[in-house]
């Protein structure tokens, strides 16, 4: 991997990198390959770095990254703007971790019967004796 450009953000807690990948006869890096080849010519944490955008370059067998590389994880945080799906994922979550918390305090609790209904097995109606049908709803 060349590194093209490294300029320290002035406003930002990172580092914004355009980077060079060479890959003749090969399929377009990922995101991992990418982070991981960073990591080690940089000389910092993968989970730091985040690849904005990867751009195949038709017919030369590479391709130009864009990436930033944050200070911290708290700054890393702070700073990027989290999905949909990302704040829906965190919600559902919170939720489940809620309800799992609930839940044993109910468990806790006896459970009381509710009294037998007693039902007459046998209804006198005109004189003749009849089984009272049951139905269940």
């Amino acid at each position: 991997m060349k590194i093209l450009k490294q300029e320290k953000s002035k406003l930002l807690p990172r580092t914004d990198i355009e980077a060079m990948e060479s890959h003749i006869a090969k399929r377009t890096p990922s995101v991992e390959e990418i982070k991981d080849s960073l990591s080690k010519s940089l000389k910092v944490d993968k989970e730091l770095i985040l690849v904005k955008h990867i751009y195949s370059l038709f017919g030369v067998g590479g391709s130009k990254i864009i990436a930033h590389v944050y200070d911290s994880k708290e700054d890393m945080e702070r700073i990027i703007k989290k999905g949909k799906k990302q704040k829906e994922a965190e919600k559902k979550a919170a939720e489940d971790a809620k309800k799992a918390a609930e839940a044993p305090k109910e468990e806790a609790k006896p459970v009381e019967e509710a009294p037998k209904e007693e039902t007459p097995e046998k209804v006198e109606e005109n004189g003749k004796e009849t089984k009272e049908e049951q139905s269940s709803e």
